[in-house]
């Protein structure tokens, strides 16, 4: 992304923090919008003077800065199965990295711009905040929402849109062009505060980043066909851009939150509005290529319908959670903070338009340890869960024997995690 829109989106959230924030910005305020915001690229300018001045905030993970950090890694997820012992197995398991990068890079950077702040050191602490606002506003932008979670390279598009003999209408081409000066504008919106802890800011960032950065890649798709079609995109790079600065805006709420010791009454936590570090893709059945829904599910007439158990003989609805398919294995994981949430609690089992037919285990591990497991039929089709402090690598896992599996679908009704007693 230009360096521009980097200073554009910074200075609309700096607008839109409380006064008492933005006091705290003022000296450091064109610094902090024209400078330490583009650290991450005037780090490679090694002739220019940049480079020095951006090196004592360079972050990276296994040599990779965090900038562009790696995409969330999918195919493995639907593409790649062995039979053993004749049974289906899953095949190669690759490591999320796009998780790895963004949990270390969040937690470095908040963690030294929380710390300089609470000793006084602002322009320091800026420029940690300059170099993660970066990485974010890059990844919620323009062409880079292509890559990251779910993502590929930036050049995807241009090997599937048609632009004959016109280079000028390439994909990368097209986006490279100025954003609408119309399209700047700061959005309605009140900054809150992503965790009491960086821990817990780390975790609820992530989900936030993931669904700003897929939103930004369906506008992305949505304003190269209007430009090649030779049509002003406006509406498109307005909420877009009003998109990276609401998040921007949050993250810089945080950061002054947590370094002023200031906590916050956080909105009730649904593990189904939370981003997976590990999910299903392609699942044979009813869900196949849809995979999950979060807060509906598909009913026996494929069509979306409410997410629904019969819970104690009588059917019940729920208005949050998540439904899916059943596979050989069909795992959820969560890296959940430590010493953040005193319990889960959900109902689990068959959405009730396949409870007469579905048939599958349900266990839930803890760091890799099985804490509770349950079985449903159309015997006992739901059951009510609590698991006490849910922490590190929290997995929902689910299998159905072969001839169920085609006709099990499961549901997940207000699985919610609750905080600690005291924060």
């Amino acid at each position: 992304m230009p360096g521009k829109e980097h200073c554009f989106i910074t200075e609309h959230a700096i607008k839109l923090l409380d006064e008492w924030e933005q006091n705290i910005i003022a000296p450091e305020f064109d610094n902090l919008v024209n400078e330490y915001c583009k650290y991450p690229d005037t780090y490679f300018d090694v002739n220019g003077g940049g480079h020095e001045k951006a090196l004592p905030y360079y972050f990276e993970t296994d040599g990779i800065q965090f900038h562009y950090i790696p995409d969330t890694p999918v195919a493995d997820k639907y593409r790649y199965w062995n039979v053993l012992d004749g049974k289906l197995t899953p095949g190669c398991k690759s490591e999320n990295l796009n998780w790895k990068h963004a949990k270390n890079g969040f937690t470095y950077y908040l963690t030294n711009a929380v710390g300089c702040l609470k000793k006084d050191k602002v322009k320091e602490a800026l420029s940690f905040t300059g170099c993660l606002l970066h990485m974010l506003q890059d990844s919620t932008f323009s062409l880079h929402s292509l890559e990251g979670v779910y993502g590929t390279d930036l050049f995807v598009l241009d090997r599937l849109f048609e632009y004959g003999d016109d280079f000028t209408k390439m994909p990368s081409n097209v986006m490279v062009g100025d954003i609408p000066a119309e399209a700047v504008v700061s959005p309605s919106h009140t900054p809150a505060s992503l965790g009491n802890s960086i821990s817990e800011a780390v975790f609820i960032l992530y989900t936030h980043y993931a669904a700003t950065s897929l939103r930004a890649r369906k506008l992305t798709f949505q304003i190269i066909q209007k430009r090649v079609e030779g049509k002003i995109a406006t509406d498109q790079f307005r909420e877009m851009f009003q998109g990276s600065t609401k998040l921007i805006a949050d993250v810089l709420n945080t950061i002054f939150h947590l370094a002023a010791d200031k906590h916050v009454k956080l909105p009730k936590l649904y593990l189904s509005d939370i981003e997976p570090i590990e999910r299903p893709w392609g699942i044979p059945g009813p869900y196949r290529f849809t995979t999950m829904l979060k807060d509906n599910a598909i009913v026996a007439d494929g069509k979306s319908g409410p997410l629904k158990l019969t819970v104690d003989g009588v059917e019940r609805e729920f208005e949050k959670g998540m439904s899916f398919g059943c596979h050989v294995t069909t795992s959820f994981i969560y890296d959940i903070p430590k010493d953040v949430f005193g319990e889960f609690k959900c109902f689990v089992g068959l959405q009730t338009e396949y409870a007469k037919t579905g048939n599958a285990k349900v266990e839930f591990l803890n760091n890799g340890k099985i804490v509770l497991a349950k079985k449903i039929d159309a015997a006992t089709p739901s059951h009510s869960v609590t698991i006490k402090k849910p922490e590190g690598l929290f997995e929902i896992r689910c299998s159905s024997p072969d001839s169920a599996r085609m006709r099990t679908v499961i549901t997940l009704g207000n699985p919610e995690l609750g905080t600690l007693k005291g924060l």
